[in-house]
């Protein structure tokens, strides 16, 4: 039993479930990795022909304009980094145990530069998505989340409302028309918790109005989880919680990860959200959509290997482990259609090859 969550009172271990059999046909092969002069790596983003790595040693920039073949451009070696945002010319990052947010202008990818740092008032843990002109940082404790606009330097004063009510943000995720927040809720958005807290996501609408100005925020659905419970403490000693996200934003599918299953939920013009399926997996770090050359997505599954699945009409079909002979944790794709990306705590960088 595990009583670390008074107001839940005792709630039961959590069981490791059986790998699903693999019925797809889709496959794929380590093609590259690098090690040096990676410590460990934390976290990952592809922009462009742009890759971006948090690391234990600081972060690197990699040209991958050759998606099997990343070529280092630049470092910033420094503490270490757990959450790193890339938007055009400007990059975000945050280090462990720092309650800012760093500002660093990219332009020149050779000659990276600090431009400014903000106070985030991140307590325990946080992390940092940026879209639309906006930086949105997650602070992980009691302070609503931290909404700024994009601007060089980046204003403390340049914030946006986000909930009054909003406790406990762990994670946020900026897509194209909605913002998904892995959230400790406390009466948030008319839950209807009344107070007793409760762990979840919570999903709204974004409503933008011009660039350089606050979106308003509809607060839609929320997604209450039991697992979430036994996860948030390890945003404290890591990056890798088990709960991430992932949005394919055409057939307008969430992917949601609770640490033992993956969870797909159609999400309606509206906002509101239907789960479409459940599927037990054992000790999920991170999900991906992967874009293919043709009609077929896949997903890739982090879990110190890394897994892949067919998303299919009738369901998501699994049908490959990759080995990464280390400790697969997080997933890009390169946005090719061929190659993904994957932070592994040992191996350093690896590159897939899929099809």
């Amino acid at each position: 039993m595990i009583c670390a969550f008074a107001f839940f009172g005792c709630l039961p271990e959590e069981e490791t479930p059986e790998f699903p059999p693999m019925t797809a046909t889709s496959n794929g092969d380590v093609v590259f990795t690098l090690k040096e002069p990676l410590v460990d790596v934390r976290n990952l983003r592809v922009d462009g022909n742009r890759l971006v790595l948090a690391d234990g040693a600081g972060w690197f920039i990699y040209d991958i304009t050759t998606p099997a073949e990343p070529r280092l451009i630049s470092s910033v070696l420094s503490d270490e980094v757990d959450h790193i945002a890339l938007s055009e010319d400007r990059l975000y990052s945050i280090a462990v145990g720092s309650n800012d947010v760093s500002q660093w202008d990219v332009s020149d990818l050779s000659n990276p530069t600090l431009s400014s740092e903000a106070d985030a008032r991140i307590r325990s843990f946080g992390g940092v998505d940026v879209r639309h002109g906006l930086v949105w940082v997650a602070v992980g404790a009691s302070p609503p989340s931290r909404l700024f606009i994009e601007q060089s330097p980046l204003q403390n004063e340049d914030t946006c409302p986000t909930d009054d009510l909003e406790r406990g943000v762990m994670g946020v995720w900026i897509f194209e028309d909605i913002v998904v927040r892995s959230i400790h809720f406390d009466d948030f958005g008319g839950d209807g918790l009344d107070g007793r807290g409760g762990f979840g996501f919570a999903i709204s609408n974004l409503n933008l109005g011009p660039l350089g100005t606050c979106p308003t925020l509809e607060n839609t659905d929320v997604f209450l989880s039991d697992t979430h419970a036994f996860n948030r403490s390890s945003f404290e000693t890591s990056t890798n919680s088990g709960l991430q996200v992932d949005f394919d934003e055409g057939n307008r599918l969430l992917y949601i990860t609770e640490g033992q299953n993956l969870q797909q939920l159609q999400v309606e013009s509206n906002g509101q959200i239907t789960l479409n399926e459940l599927i037990d997996y054992p000790n999920i770090l991170d999900v991906s959509v992967l874009p293919m050359s043709q009609e077929v997505n896949l997903l890739g599954i982090a879990n110190g290997d890394v897994a892949l699945a067919e998303i299919r009409e009738n369901g998501i079909a699994f049908s490959q482990v990759i080995p990464t002979l280390g400790e697969a944790r997080a997933i890009e794709p390169a946005g090719d259609g061929e190659h993904l990306y994957v932070a592994d705590g040992e191996n350093g960088l690896v590159v897939i090859r899929y099809e």
